[in-house]
């Protein structure tokens, strides 16, 4: 499945299918922001990047993808982040960390995509 297919079907997550990846497992759906110990956030829309292979690692790759994401109007979030090289070079390209007591979890285009979550 391409990354079109997957944005404009109904399914919340799948393989995908994008250049520069061996393997791209993307979620799509809101996510919680802890902002404060009591408060939480709503972003949307937003397309999470669950697991990511590179071909050829550190060649760009991801870079296009987040780039054309954002092209779309989503906010980017990347999960359970363990490579901490990955990690440096997200916060680089300006993803911002967040909640920070479940893992390392990074965001980027999220201006204007927050609200609060409303039980």
């Amino acid at each position: 499945m391409t990354l079109d297919e997957f944005l404009n079907s109904k399914l919340k997550n799948s393989y995908v299918d994008y250049p520069g990846f061996d393997a791209l497992y993307l979620r799509r759906g809101d996510i919680g922001v802890q902002n404060m110990p009591e408060f939480l956030l709503r972003c949307s829309p937003t397309v999470h990047v669950a697991s990511v292979t590179a071909t050829t690692p550190y060649s760009g790759a991801f870079t296009r993808l987040v780039e054309d994401l954002i092209g779309r109007g989503f906010a980017v979030y990347v999960e359970c982040v363990r490579d901490m090289k990955f990690a440096e070079s997200l916060l680089r390209m300006g993803f911002a960390q967040i909640n920070r007591n479940s893992g390392l979890h990074f965001l980027k285009n999220h201006e204007g995509k927050l609200s609060p979550w409303l039980a």
